[in-house]
């Protein structure tokens, strides 16, 4: 996708498009969907910026987000450690909404 600049020529954008569903533990059913998308941003030579990533998320009641970063390369994969996600109960009560 083509990113107009007015300080140097068209950047070339690359991204993938995916989609986050959160749902119901007990009936599976959505409770969430979220179209998303990520981006890497070539360098920009004029601007003096480095290359970068982008996040951009939105939910369906209209709130959208777009976070940019630096990303560095890692050798190997990411060390994730196991966790468990099961909820728990909130000792103080409900939450505020």
């Amino acid at each position: 996708m083509p990113s107009r600049g007015s300080a140097q020529d068209d950047n070339k954008l690359h991204g993938s498009t995916y989609l986050q569903r959160a749902g119901d533990a007990v009936t599976n059913a959505a409770v969430q969907i979220e179209p998303r998308l990520r981006m890497h941003v070539p360098s920009r030579v004029l601007l003096r910026l480095g290359a970068s990533v982008v996040r951009q998320g939105t939910i369906p009641h209209g709130d959208s987000f777009s976070a940019q970063g630096n990303f560095f390369p890692v050798n190997g994969g990411p060390a994730l450690k196991p966790m468990d996600s099961t909820p728990i109960k909130n000792p103080a009560g409900p939450p505020f909404l």
